[in-house]
């Protein structure tokens, strides 16, 4: 795997030790997704994922940035990662659409039970699933943490109760998410 570095200014330059990884979805399209994350609010994440298994690293992990809603206490210790993925989709007639009104394919979704007034969401692709799992060992491994210590994997609903990014029965995540 490769890891594109595109190291921007949108972060606090300050060492903490971390201990979780978040995950999010962009609720929208590779490169508009990382625009977004050039706005100067000190809201970032370490990566983002594209859908073709991209990895795209925006701030070291040795730093930190907002990106939770949860405060700086629980942002120092996260590692936040982005997956190119329109997330939670609305049904209308025998069809599904993003928020912006985007058709999506029957075959690029899956249907959960039913999580904050959704159940159908964008399907992340086996790439994005290959590198998710590579970028966690790299972790692992560039904080040099034992077996007994590894970083938990989290999403931002489970911080977040007004967040959607994931639900807890996300097929694809299931058994990456610590509960």
């Amino acid at each position: 795997m490769n890891i594109i570095n595109k190291i921007g200014t949108d972060y606090y330059p300050e060492v903490t030790k971390k201990d979780t990884i978040i995950l999010h979805y962009t609720a929208g399209l590779y490169p508009g997704s990382e625009e977004t994350l050039k706005i100067k609010d000190y809201v970032n994440v370490h990566y983002q994922i594209l859908k073709n298994g991209n990895i795209h690293n925006y701030i070291s992990p040795m730093y930190w940035a907002y990106h939770t809603g949860s405060g700086a206490k629980n942002d120092r210790r996260f590692i936040g990662i982005e997956m190119e993925c329109w997330g939670h989709l609305s049904r209308k007639d025998n069809a599904l659409y993003t928020w912006t009104n985007r058709k999506i394919p029957w075959d690029n979704v899956v249907r959960c039970k039913p999580f904050r007034g959704f159940e159908y969401w964008e399907k992340l692709t086996n790439e994005q699933i290959d590198s998710l799992l590579w970028l966690i060992e790299y972790l692992n491994d560039y904080f040099d943490l034992d077996y007994k210590h590894r970083l938990k994997v989290h999403t931002h609903a489970q911080y977040k109760k007004t967040k959607l990014d994931y639900p807890p029965d996300y097929p694809q995540l299931i058994k990456i998410v610590t509960k």
